[in-house]
């Protein structure tokens, strides 16, 4: 039987381990990442690209950027239409499907070990990325 103190330190082991695995924009910039400026997002966005990606909570996809602003995000059967832009050291975008249409921006960094990762409006992680185009 575990004992009341073992139960504490799993508990606290488990939690120092979880924040260990934490993404943060700190650690990515402390690991030689970059934060994307909207000038380098435009250049990455702006040629069109294609891109696989994964969200922190493991949900999968593609997404493609058209030079016109046009957006198109795939994963399982969904598959949304909408725009983006380059503002505010962010890349924003909109689709109907996704709180009726409200803009978000999602801060952009390039991870010194390749790819990239985006943080979502509040500050939390959403995944990281690759271009495939």
């Amino acid at each position: 039987m575990i004992s009341y103190f073992h139960k504490a330190i799993i508990s606290v082991s488990m939690a120092v381990l979880l924040a260990a695995c934490t993404v943060t924009a700190e650690k990515i910039v402390e690991d030689g990442g970059t934060k994307l400026s909207s000038a380098e997002i435009q250049a990455l966005y702006g040629a069109g690209a294609s891109i696989a990606w994964t969200s922190s909570s493991g949900a999968s996809g593609t997404a493609t950027y058209a030079p016109d602003g046009a957006a198109n995000v795939k994963f399982g059967s969904n598959d949304w239409v909408g725009t983006w832009r380059a503002g505010d050291d962010a890349l924003c975008t909109s689709y109907p499907e996704r709180g009726n249409g409200e803009e978000r921006c999602f801060p952009t960094f390039k991870k010194a070990s390749g790819g990239y990762t985006w943080f979502r409006p509040d500050g939390s992680h959403g995944g990281d990325f690759t271009i495939v185009q």
